[in-house]
């Protein structure tokens, strides 16, 4: 169990690095600088990623990595928490903020089969950054290195996700 961990938290930084620190290298580079076969996957993912237009904005000159937050959140039955973590990429693109948390594994088919602690995890960042970013449209998305899988849980998800904390 150990190994996995650490080869997962392995290919996890691989990913987080190629997304945080190569958008701006070729992508034939960037993708040829992989020599194991999960290298490859995860680097061909962030290839990929950083080459979707929709994304562009996430990924672009202004974005920022490891965006560290902390503050107080209302839960839907009332209560306030104070909740901090680091935000994997955050982008202001005019009247929308984006923010991203990278997971290492191979992304679900819908956002429903999101794991619920990542649910949990995304709805806590959404929250504390709509707080900040009042009057703006924020945009959470859960990507996934293993396969490349972007997914936007709903606000339904997302309030299911903080009821549950």
């Amino acid at each position: 169990m150990r190994r996995a961990c650490s080869m997962s938290t392995t290919l996890g930084g691989l990913g987080f690095n190629s997304l945080g620190r190569l958008s701006s290298a070729a992508p034939a580079s960037a993708a040829a600088a992989a020599t194991s076969a999960s290298r490859r996957t995860i680097a061909a993912s962030a290839v990929h990623l950083l080459a979707r237009t929709d994304l562009q904005a996430l990924f672009g000159l202004e974005s920022l990595a490891e965006v560290p937050v902390s503050g107080e959140i209302t839960l839907p039955d009332g209560r306030a928490v104070a909740v901090a973590g680091r935000i994997d990429r955050l982008a202001v693109d005019g009247g929308t903020v984006w923010i991203a948390d990278y997971k290492s594994g191979q992304g679900p088919a819908s956002p429903g089969q999101v794991r619920p602690s990542t649910l949990s995890q995304i709805a806590v960042y959404h929250a504390l950054v709509q707080e900040v970013y009042r009057g703006h449209e924020v945009r959470s998305l859960v990507v996934y290195l293993g396969n490349g899988a972007v997914i936007e849980p709903g606000p339904a998800l997302r309030e299911a996700a903080l009821g549950a904390a």
